[in-house]
């Protein structure tokens, strides 16, 4: 009965705050704290993992075939007017409006800033195949999100840079085959 609303919380916080981490830490703090049971921490955190992958989806499903930039302003505009009123009700909801409509001007610019950057440099390029090219990217792929603090940042950047051709998804893993027949000894 609770697993389930501890994985909604989960996710839906994540959803907003935009940051699984902040999450993971503050159900650590109130596990310490004793706020929470175990079995509803552990909910809350699976839901904090499913919900990093919203901006993901988000990216995926309507930032790459809809122009969402037409959406981020009006919301940034009403929600910079909610922001300013007095009920609490309608300042949560011009928050909410104005952070939506920032995250998808961002992906606008992101998905402008590649394919801008597609005609000087091209990504795929540097691409290659075997077992040394998956560490070399996973290692990247490590790298960026320590730096950037967020996996949902990584996601997005991957998502928009494929959307526009400047990586491919393909990897090809290629074996070289040992051939020791009796003409070679």
């Amino acid at each position: 009965d609770k697993l389930y609303k501890s994985i909604g919380f989960g996710m839906i916080a994540t959803t907003i705050m935009q940051s699984s981490s902040l999450v993971s830490v503050l159900t650590i703090s109130f596990l310490g704290a004793g706020l929470i049971g175990l079995a509803q921490g552990i909910g809350i955190v699976f839901g904090a993992n499913i919900g990093t992958t919203t901006g993901a989806w988000l990216v995926a499903g309507f930032g790459l075939k809809v122009d969402i930039a037409a959406y981020a302003m009006p919301m940034l505009v009403f929600g910079i007017i909610l922001i300013f009123q007095k009920a609490k009700g309608l300042k949560g909801i011009g928050y909410i409006l104005s952070g939506l409509g920032f995250l998808f001007l961002g992906i606008h610019y992101m998905k402008d800033g590649f394919e801008a950057f597609k005609s000087t440099i091209d990504l795929a390029s540097f691409g290659g195949t075997g077992i040394k090219y998956l560490f070399i990217f996973t290692g990247i792929g490590i790298f960026a999100t320590v730096v950037m603090q967020s996996s949902h940042a990584t996601l997005v950047l991957i998502i928009t840079a494929l959307a526009v051709g400047q990586i491919s998804y393909e990897f090809k893993y290629r074996r070289e085959k040992i051939s020791s027949s009796a003409s070679d000894i």
